[in-house]
């Protein structure tokens, strides 16, 4: 089965996306700007998953689609967190290449220093555009407990774990895209718009909806 790894939530800028989190008692445990996207982030460890937070830098623009994609994601609720993509896992580096295959893409080979050295491969980056509902595919080289939801945030209230992402889209594409079960907590109703709502329980036992409900809504 493919596990929910993380998902991406725009921001309109670095002020607004830690003002959120400030306001939810969420700190991020690191960050920074992503090469060549026009994009930064801020990773907030959530138990041992964790949301990625990415917001437009005040470089020269690049011309991104992700760029584009958070940019307009952000827009449709300036006073939240929007979820504009998500992260399905494999612990089957194997498996992953088999997936490639199957859907004409390609695996492509990731490191980074972070805070600590992590590795991963990914399917989909960029494409998963063309077709919001389906997620990224990663398969992390590093094992659990060097992965980016084990490492330390100053939360005051402290995430616990993602209970629920809300997704729109094709669900027999979406089948067929993975071509094995989902993780149940990935909820897809028909629609175009791929990932529209996140819950993530807290250690005082709420549930935080993301983005924040305006009482309009």
């Amino acid at each position: 089965m493919l596990t929910l790894d993380h998902v991406l939530l725009a921001a309109t800028g670095p002020k607004q996306a830690h003002a959120v989190l400030d306001s939810l008692g969420w700190a991020p445990s690191h960050g920074g700007e992503l090469s060549g996207t026009g994009l930064a982030n801020l990773v907030v460890p959530v138990g041992v998953e964790f949301l990625e937070v990415l917001y437009p830098t005040h470089a020269a623009p690049v011309r991104s689609s992700l760029r584009s994609a958070v940019v307009a994601a952000a827009a449709t609720a300036p006073g939240s967190l929007v979820p504009v993509g998500w992260m399905a896992r494999t612990e089957d580096v194997a498996a992953l290449d088999e997936v490639a295959v199957r859907v004409g893409l390609t695996v492509t080979r990731h490191t980074t220093d972070w805070p600590r050295p992590v590795a991963y491969r990914l399917v989909g980056l960029g494409a998963t555009l063309q077709h919001p509902w389906r997620p990224v595919l990663i398969a992390w080289e590093t094992p659990p407990n060097g992965r980016p939801g084990t490492l330390p945030a100053a939360h005051r209230t402290a995430p616990t774990g993602i209970t629920s992402l809300h997704v729109t889209g094709d669900a027999d594409d979406l089948r067929s895209y993975l071509g094995e079960s989902l993780d149940p907590r990935v909820r897809v109703s028909p629609g175009t718009r791929g990932p529209v709502r996140v819950e993530v329980a807290t250690a005082d036992e709420h549930i935080v909806e993301l983005p924040v409900r305006t009482r309009a809504e």
